[in-house]
């Protein structure tokens, strides 16, 4: 069994499903099968993923929790669902990533789930040339994510992560009646990528799951009065993210701070930063599909319908050449 026997994700080149890039003008793509049902709301969608997931699967499931929210929500899922599962906890070295640490134990101890810490020197991960390999077999230009794979092998059972959540732009920031677009990055689909690489039953990309839940969020009162440019200084997803969250889930309150554990090795970070995006420069581009209000969701939402396009976006002319700030 591989990590996509069930998920209606799917990502790759010049038509084909799970390939690999081969040129620079390979033609990448991602796609969303068309929702079977209705979807219920957010919460009950992500309860639905953390079911259809433990049925799949008869192995030990393990979430990996950093802390944040994204990975919160999905703990909260399986927690909702009353499944058993388990927590792996990655510590950097030093206590680097303790502030973040420090939120995943207080939940896990505060409802009394089973975690695990899985220790690594991240300075060590970083100059011994060890992350290199997990971007070559991930094909990943985002030397931050690499550790996640790290904590991949080694785990023994069915690994979850909470990447995949829905990410919208305003193509226009000045603009009050500005379309929203939405984005797919090659470099977001890098867990599934590793999975199959290892040739591991996994989740690497749990929101992305089914279809349903994509089309809840995007069904949400908050999100389309985003997408309806109601929401002042709000641009991206990003921006009402939490605020999102904690309408569907009882999430702590995780103080935004500038921290992410990597400071004391940024200069090597800083390093990985060109070479990887030298590498797989060609895994970072974005995915546009334009959102109005009334089409919001062209495939998905087409439920029943025959003449419904499915939600397939295909590589747009620009690159994500700003690297992401340390």
């Amino acid at each position: 069994m591989t990590s996509l026997d069930s998920q209606s994700f799917k990502f790759g080149y010049n038509g084909k499903w799970f390939n690999k890039r081969k040129s620079v003008y390979d033609a990448f793509e991602v796609h969303y099968e068309k929702c079977l049902r209705q979807p219920f709301d957010f919460r009950t969608e992500c309860i639905e993923n953390a079911k259809a997931i433990a049925r799949s699967t008869d192995l030990p499931i393990w979430v990996l929790y950093s802390g944040g929210a994204d990975s919160e929500v999905v703990v909260r899922s399986f927690m909702a669902a009353n499944i058993k599962f388990n927590v792996a906890i990655v510590r950097f070295a030093g206590g680097l990533n303790e502030h973040d640490t420090h939120y995943a134990t207080e939940l896990c101890d505060r409802e009394k789930l089973c975690y695990q810490f899985f220790d690594i020197d991240i300075e060590e991960f970083f100059s011994s040339k060890q992350a290199f390999s997990y971007a070559e077999m991930a094909v990943c230009a985002s030397p931050i994510m690499l550790y996640h794979f790290w904590a991949i092998d080694q785990i023994d059972g069915y690994p979850i992560l909470g990447y995949g959540e829905p990410r919208f732009l305003k193509r226009d920031k000045a603009d009050p009646s500005s379309i929203w677009d939405s984005v797919d990055e090659e470099v977001d689909s890098a867990a599934i990528r590793f999975l199959l690489a290892r040739e591991r039953a996994g989740c690497g990309s749990y929101f992305q799951y089914s279809s349903e839940l994509m089309l809840s969020y995007l069904q949400d009162d908050l999100v389309i009065k985003m997408i309806d440019n109601k929401l002042d200084g709000v641009s991206n997803s990003d921006d009402i993210k939490l605020d999102f969250y904690k309408q569907h889930f009882d999430m702590q309150d995780t103080p935004q701070h500038g921290f992410h554990g990597f400071e004391a090795v940024e200069d090597l970070i800083y390093d990985f930063y060109p070479i990887l995006y030298q590498r797989y420069r060609n895994s970072s581009y974005f995915i546009r599909e334009s959102l109005l209000r009334g089409t919001l969701t062209p495939g998905l939402c087409n439920i029943g319908e025959p003449q419904g396009k499915e939600w397939t976006g295909f590589c747009a002319e620009e690159l994500f050449f700003d690297l992401p700030k340390i």
